[in-house]
């Protein structure tokens, strides 16, 4: 993974800087591309493709693939419930701050779109996921009323992790918001600003997970061969909330005589919520109605996600 996310920050900025300029001039507009669409949109697009400007078939359906490494943090106490063991009938509390969590999911999202005026797009989102999850519980510290011999002991365990799998279904709204400035009078910035909302129902857990997003980009449009290609640097906000709650076994490990089960509860949330990403768009085919997308993120968490999308 780490190859292949190298090979695309590498593609990203060889063909950004090696595209030839002269070519990179916007294009008027010889034929509408949305004037006498079925839908009768973008509103007002007959208008904006009058003053030169080439608008995207306003109907559009992709498919994207998201890999998301990232870090949680506990918002509650990490509550146990012991079951059998030396520590049956227990409950256990352990401060949130001595609780570390880390994720990775690995998704696939349906996307239909429509500009609703040139610079307004709305999406809707239906995908899959699936998703891990270790909370590292340090027990170091952890009391136990009553019971000092069994609190001792659950303390010098050092720490309790309890590994999930989860698999989960989701839906989603959001809005982009596009324009461009030509600052320099050289060759215009496209600039989008995007706010997602998802809730994904989990089956393993069975609770759901919220995430809100936001991003900002910026960057440039360029005619390359067989279409146009676009490069962009962004930031974006990502925050995810969730509460786990389900069990878990500890026979066949080191705890088994402590615990042989725990029912757990806790809340957690991602522990950074700004990340910059480097995004690549192609646009090909023979009104441009194909897309191909590769956006890396970094700085705070890795992220990966790669796109193809067909425009009607």
């Amino acid at each position: 993974m780490k190859q292949v996310k190298t090979i695309a920050v590498a593609f990203f900025f060889a063909t950004i800087f090696t595209a030839n300029a002269q070519d990179s001039i916007e294009r008027v507009v010889e034929t509408s591309t949305t004037a006498g669409h079925w839908s009768h949109l973008p509103i007002w697009g007959d208008r904006v493709e009058a003053l030169g400007y080439k608008l995207p078939a306003p109907i559009g359906i992709g498919l994207y693939f998201n890999d998301q490494t990232m870090p949680y943090e506990a918002t509650s106490d990490f509550s146990l419930g012991a079951n059998g063991g030396l520590l049956g009938g227990s409950n256990i509390y352990i401060p949130k701050g001595d609780v570390r969590i880390d994720g990775r999911d690995q998704s696939l999202q349906l996307r239909a779109d429509a500009w609703l005026f040139p610079f307004l797009n709305v999406y809707g989102l239906l995908g899959y996921t699936k998703g891990h999850k270790d909370i590292v519980a340090n027990t170091e510290n952890v009391e136990i009323p009553g019971r000092p011999l069994l609190e001792g002991m659950l303390q010098a365990a050092g720490s309790i992790t309890i590994p999930i799998e989860y698999e989960a279904t989701n839906v989603g709204l959001g809005a982009v918001l596009a324009g461009q400035i030509d600052p320099f009078d050289w060759h215009p910035f496209i600039m989008t600003a995007v706010g997602a909302y998802t809730v994904a129902r989990t089956t393993a857990t069975d609770n759901n997970i919220y995430t809100t997003i936001g991003a900002f980009k910026i960057g440039q449009r360029y005619s390359v061969p067989g279409g146009q290609l676009a490069g962009l640097v962004g930031i974006t906000y990502q925050r995810v909330d969730q509460n786990m709650k389900g069990s878990y076994s500890f026979k066949g490990t080191d705890l088994e005589r402590l615990i042989e089960s725990v029912n757990y509860n806790v809340n957690l949330q991602s522990a950074e919520t700004i990340n910059m990403a480097l995004t690549m768009v192609y646009d090909f085919g023979y009104a441009e109605e194909w897309s191909f997308m590769m956006e890396y993120g970094f700085l705070n968490w890795n992220q990966f996600t790669l796109s193809l999308g067909r425009r009607f």
